[in-house]
């Protein structure tokens, strides 16, 4: 969870210090060629983070059931070899269960959609297949650079944010694990913590691991659902 909230974190970051003057840029009609293609560039880079994101989620779905999908692929890295190994297992209410949502979260029927739009974006097209022939064009094998391209991505990008955002702000992860009970997971309490509870064979445990937020920012959009 501390390396999804560090991921989340660089795409603020990328999005304070430069996305939004070179998005307004474009929005004003005042965008340069260079200017076009370091927002195309930043935009990759926000949506690798989302894609690292998506894939410690999985990663996370298969340590909790570790002992039902072991020896099912669990070394492949790809999230959809992860969710099929845990749909074929006895694993059961695997996907995180948010906890009082407010807002539109990313459910699990949209948990590979939002990886299959991500990677639209980090690969190229592929001009080969039939149904793609008719878009063979300089953005099968470039980025794209016309305005309306970064704006709709740049709008994706929030809205997964949000969506990862009011899916973890605080959720339940079961575990196949004998004697454990849910686990509680709160991103962000008071202290900008990490905050993990659950009971296991009817005593209680806790943890807080040692990662703060050091920006009033970040905290923001956890606790209360700012995009920075």
């Amino acid at each position: 969870m501390a390396s999804i909230r560090w991921h989340i974190q660089e795409v603020f970051f990328l999005r304070q210090t430069e996305l939004l003057s070179l998005l307004m840029s474009i929005k004003n009609g005042e965008a340069t060629a260079e200017s076009t293609m370091r927002v195309v560039h930043v935009i990759r880079y926000a949506f690798l983070n989302l894609r690292f994101v998506i894939e410690q989620l999985a990663f996370g779905m298969a340590l909790a059931h570790y002992d039902s999908i072991k020896g099912k692929g669990l070394l492949n890295w790809n999230p959809k070899t992860i969710i099929a190994a845990l749909e074929t297992t006895t694993a059961t209410g695997f996907y995180p269960k948010p906890v009082d949502v407010k807002g539109e979260h990313l459910a699990q029927r949209d948990f590979l959609g939002l990886y299959g739009q991500v990677n639209s974006v980090l690969h190229t097209r592929n001009p080969l297949k039939m149904e793609q022939k008719a878009l063979v064009d300089r953005r099968t094998t470039a980025p794209a650079m016309d305005a309306k391209w970064v704006l709709t991505q740049a709008r994706r990008m929030t809205e997964a944010l949000m969506g990862i955002r009011n899916l973890l702000v605080e959720h339940l992860v079961l575990s196949s694990f004998r004697g454990c009970d849910a686990w509680l997971v709160r991103m962000c309490d008071d202290q900008g913590q990490i905050h993990l509870s659950t009971r296991f064979r009817g005593d209680s445990v806790e943890c807080n691991p040692t990662f703060h937020w050091r920006d009033e920012e970040g905290m923001k959009f956890w606790r209360h659902g700012d995009v920075p």
